[in-house]
């Protein structure tokens, strides 16, 4: 196995602890904000449309470019997006990093997937139940 497919199972098992605590911790810090069930849904609802555009764009791009700056630039994204969110309550500031955060999320897994059939096609099936099942984990 070599070092680029390490490097994805080393990321997955940490994105996979980090996205479990976010998503688990969410809801729990905005109640105890005193924000409404109603703007949750608003949080939680329209990352999912920032999320298509996303996903799809820079997905794109990187057919163009090169995949990992985009890889490493929707880590940083959403590790940035982690901790910025218990700073700010204001629901719209909520919308807008639930939106970078969920979209660099979904980056991440689509361009995880491409690279590492790139990395290494007669061993795809194998590297990509590794690393989800390190993730799921």
């Amino acid at each position: 196995m070599n070092r680029n497919v390490w490097t994805l199972i080393l990321v997955s098992a940490m994105f996979g602890l980090a996205f479990g605590i976010y998503e688990l911790a969410l809801p729990l810090y905005l109640k105890s904000q005193g924000i409404s069930m109603l703007h949750m849904g608003v949080i939680f609802a329209v990352p999912a449309v920032c999320t298509f555009v996303i996903r799809i764009g820079f997905g794109s791009l990187s057919d163009f470019f090169s995949r990992k700056p985009f890889y490493t630039g929707s880590l940083v994204l959403t590790t940035l997006a982690c901790a910025l969110t218990p700073l700010n309550a204001i629901v719209w500031m909520q919308v807008v990093i639930k939106c970078i955060h969920q979209g660099a999320l979904e980056l991440r897994k689509t361009l995880h997937a491409v690279l590492l059939y790139e990395t290494a096609e007669s061993e795809f099936i194998d590297n990509i139940g590794k690393t989800t099942g390190v993730e799921f984990l």
